[in-house]
């Protein structure tokens, strides 16, 4: 393996963290009497971006009872499971999950949430076909323009924190953000997990791969909160011409509807016949619940 493909590999938990994380798993299910459908690692682990003390933030999908669905105000039942950042032995575990019916709404709204879990290589559970399911469904159902916008809003908020904690974390999480976008321009279909793919959209693949590998490689000899980064020149240059960019337009929602790739296939209201394949979806899981 050569120093950049370590730099961008994803980063799956030790031994020990990850029998923990399937512990924790199955005590949910146990305390909460649900059946988790999916569950991955998300966010810096996943995106190849560690740093010496990342969390292991897993997210999961998961299914009440059949029953618990068919009550007069079924909005009344809690759509999450929230088990808060816990210390171990083995590292800091944040464990957090979704409804099914939820995600299944999110995955209409074209949430960006969903779908980096849906991409995520690293998987510690996938329960029958559920997940290849609302995979093949996302490529159908979301909106590559609303998707474009909610990556461009994680990349602003991203750079404005940066303006003021000059972390690692911040700028490299804006980046990865941009790169998502220019993905979904160029045509790609859904952006993919790992920012060592994302890569295939950069216009000078060799220098500005090189400079990404060498801050992902100080962010992973570094911490979180360390505030000295320095951003590489090249791909600092990119993040600022491509806000210039959308600038230059004046209005940020008409420059998106000038890029075909992201006007083709947005409309406001997702297709019926998807519509009524996640409906679907939804059903087959209550019936093995």
């Amino acid at each position: 393996m050569t120093a950049e493909e370590r730099a961008f590999r994803p980063d799956a938990p030790g031994e020990a963290m990850l029998h923990r994380i399937h512990q924790t798993l199955d005590s949910i299910e146990a305390e909460h009497g649900v059946r988790i459908l999916y569950a991955c690692e998300s966010g810096s682990r996943a995106w190849g971006m560690t740093s010496a003390d990342s969390d292991c933030d897993v997210r999961f999908i998961y299914a009440r009872p059949a029953k618990k669905y068919l009550c007069v105000e079924p909005e009344h039942e809690p759509d999450v499971i929230e088990c808060g950042v816990v210390e171990t032995p083995d590292g800091v575990l944040d464990c957090n999950g979704w409804d099914v019916r939820k995600a299944l709404r999110l995955l209409l709204r074209s949430n960006s949430s969903l779908q980096d879990w849906l991409a995520s290589p690293v998987v510690y559970r996938c329960d029958g076909d559920f997940a290849p399911q609302v995979r093949e469904l996302s490529e159908r159902a979301v909106s590559k323009l609303r998707l474009w916008h909610n990556f461009r809003a994680l990349r602003d908020k991203s750079l404005h924190g940066f303006s003021s904690r000059r972390t690692a974390k911040l700028w490299l999480y804006a980046l990865r953000a941009q790169l998502a976008m220019l993905w979904l321009e160029q045509g790609r279909g859904l952006p993919p997990s790992s920012v060592g793919e994302l890569c295939a959209v950069l216009p000078d693949k060799g220098d500005l791969r090189e400079e990404l590998a060498c801050a992902i490689t100080a962010k992973r000899l570094g911490r979180e909160a360390d505030g000295d980064f320095i951003p590489p020149p090249g791909l600092s240059f990119l993040l600022q011409k491509e806000q210039a960019r959308e600038g230059s337009s004046g209005n940020v929602r008409t420059f998106a509807w000038t890029i075909p790739a992201l006007a083709e296939n947005h409309s406001p209201d997702v297709k019926p016949d998807v519509r009524r394949e996640v409906d679907e979806l939804f059903r087959s899981v209550l019936h093995t619940t």
